[in-house]
């Protein structure tokens, strides 16, 4: 089993930042990038990086979720 670095936790994060504005945007629900860029560090600090089921999922789908679920 490969462990997740630093590094990929990083990647991560931004990869879900990305994604937060994407669908943000998407779904005319507006986001700043600080806004996603907070957001994201909040989750990922509470993600297990090395769970199948995130490395199935991903940032992408955490992200519409979020959005979708957002007010």
């Amino acid at each position: 089993m490969v462990t997740a670095t630093v590094i990929d936790r990083t990647r991560l994060t931004k990869d879900l930042e990305d994604s937060l504005v994407y669908f943000a945007h998407r779904q005319n629900k507006p986001l700043t990038r600080d806004e996603a860029a907070d957001i994201a560090r909040k989750v990922m600090a509470n993600v297990d990086i090395n769970n199948p089921a995130f490395a199935h999922k991903g940032p992408s789908w955490i992200a519409r979720e979020i959005i979708n679920n957002r007010k």
